[in-house]
């Protein structure tokens, strides 16, 4: 736990709460605690996403992570996507089974429509549920 960082200490809990860690266990004293614990990328998506709208509705999240705290999406997403991307959990290699259903309903991925040809694409998916608040889609290939 962190001291005097109330809304830092929620995010992280959070983070904590998808991969099945105990909060109160980690010490985040310690230079490399964020290497003791994976999630698959559609996890980190997840939690940005999530990060993202608690910014939001949390004028004092904003507050304390934010050198000047505005209620811009576009600001927030990168603040969330930075603090991921230094604090969050290592990211595991995922099988492609796994990219096929949504991280929070387990629903499975349809085929997106191709920009282009306007038909099914053969290698871009998108998820079939209303659960993430977030257009969700990925390509392989």
């Amino acid at each position: 736990m962190i001291k005097d960082f109330k809304h830092t200490n929620i995010i992280l809990k959070k983070m904590c709460k998808m991969v099945g860690a105990d909060f109160k266990k980690i010490n985040f004293k310690k230079e490399s605690w964020f290497y003791e614990y994976e999630w698959t990328e559609w996890q980190e998506q997840f939690f940005i996403g999530w990060m993202v709208g608690y910014l939001m509705h949390k004028k004092e999240a904003r507050q304390e992570m934010m050198r000047f705290p505005r209620k811009n999406i576009k600001d927030l997403t990168k603040l969330a996507t930075e603090f991921t991307m230094n604090y969050g959990w290592k990211v595991k290699k995922t099988k492609e089974s796994d990219l096929k259903k949504c991280p929070k309903c387990n629903k499975k991925f349809v085929r997106d429509i191709d920009s282009i040809t306007n038909k099914k694409s053969m290698y871009c998916y998108k998820a079939n549920c209303k659960c993430l608040n977030q257009d969700l889609r990925y390509c392989s290939g």
